[in-house]
């Protein structure tokens, strides 16, 4: 008669775990889905007709200022945004990160030698993050009274630079560049995908906490 009790206790606990511990472990195996669900969704979506600006977003530059290919990808699908009519201007954002000089500066110089006139072009050469890129670039839009802009990053990047600019006030779209290699190479597409979804969850927490923040505690 002794084992009856320990087994009643465990009994006890198994159920706990059954009501709480597999709904808990389904929410945790579902973000992550969630999370990789809409960055391949707005990996698809084309931008819309016009906005106030083309924002390109920075990526590595190379020894000796080369623009790297991922880099140059951007530029290049921001330069026929551009050449389309589909914005004004364009925003070029991103600072300086292993080598010299700024992102910023090495897409000016690729936009100015694919066309571009000089005078279109802005420079945010300060930030070192998407959260950094998307906020500076806001202020710049927002002190001279622009709203939209089409944001222009690798596909698997798109989701959430977009969701941090509408954070930041931007009524922001998506304009995948669908010819970097960070996705027309299955190895790197994986690779950044699945980096991103880590990123993405990451935003998210933030978001879920400053809003607990600001309005619960």
């Amino acid at each position: 008669m002794t084992p009856v009790r320990p087994l009643r206790r465990l009994d006890g606990r198994a159920k706990g775990f059954v009501k709480v511990g597999i709904p808990l472990l389904i929410i945790v195996a579902a973000v992550p889905l969630v999370a990789l669900w809409n960055i391949l969704a707005f990996a698809r979506v084309d931008a819309p007709a016009q906005a106030d600006a083309i924002l390109i977003l920075g990526a590595a530059v190379w020894p000796g200022g080369r623009p790297s290919p991922i880099l140059l990808s951007r530029v290049q699908a921001g330069v026929a945004l551009y050449q389309q009519g589909r914005a004004p201007r364009i925003i070029v954002s991103g600072g300086v990160g292993g080598d010299t000089p700024s992102e910023a500066e090495v897409m000016r110089r690729v936009a100015v030698a694919m066309g571009v006139p000089s005078e279109v072009i802005l420079l945010e050469d300060e930030s070192r993050s998407t959260v950094a890129n998307i906020r500076n670039s806001a202020r710049i839009m927002e002190a001279h009274g622009w709203r939209s802009a089409l944001v222009v990053t690798d596909p698997y990047h798109v989701f959430r630079a977009c969701r941090i600019a509408a954070d930041a006030g931007l009524e922001a779209h998506p304009a995948p560049a669908w010819d970097s290699p960070g996705w027309t190479m299955p190895r790197l597409r994986v690779y950044y995908t699945a980096r991103e979804t880590a990123a993405v969850i990451a935003y998210e927490i933030f978001r879920v906490g400053r809003w607990l923040v600001e309005h619960v505690f």
